[in-house]
């Protein structure tokens, strides 16, 4: 009985329902990978009492960042300071980078510092969202937390 009615079907119109059968079911071949809204997550650290800050050893100073996933290979880099509340950048690197990090001579406190992408063709992206460093009494403290100490009344959470 099926080969009868399949005989009756024309046969545009057995191509057009598997075309959308075929339409209607899921496949790996179109999902997406499902990415966080981070950006590049610049970070600068000083690291000068007994710890490496490069996987070749040393101690000093290091600036990294983070390579999105949607830059093509053979993306560079370009680091970028300027102190804190003022307005001009001035680039850190005589030439792009190939590695996402970055050991400069010194850091300076209250200074914020940002990366900007160069795609291979050579234009440069925008900047990143800055990272402002401040030196910290601690060694192995890279960032402070400030925390409001006000209490809230139980029944004003909202």
């Amino acid at each position: 009985m099926k080969t009868k009615l399949l005989k009756t079907i024309p046969s545009v119109l057995r191509s057009s329902l598997l075309v959308a059968l075929m339409l209607t079911q899921q496949t790996d071949t179109i999902a997406q990978r499902l990415q966080q809204p981070a950006g590049r997550s610049v970070v600068a650290v000083n690291r000068t009492g007994g710890r490496s800050v490069t996987a070749t050893g040393g101690q000093g100073n290091l600036i990294s960042w983070r390579k999105l996933a949607q830059e093509p290979e053979g993306t560079t880099y370009n680091v970028y300071r300027r102190s804190a509340g003022t307005a001009d950048y001035v680039r850190l690197n005589d030439k792009p980078l190939s590695a996402t990090c970055y050991v400069p001579q010194s850091l300076t406190d209250n200074t914020e510092y940002a990366v900007a992408a160069v795609s291979p063709a050579g234009v440069e992206g925008a900047l990143s969202s800055p990272f402002l460093y401040r030196r910290q009494p601690w060694p192995n403290v890279w960032f402070s937390f400030s925390f409001d100490d006000t209490v809230i009344p139980r029944n004003d959470y909202r």
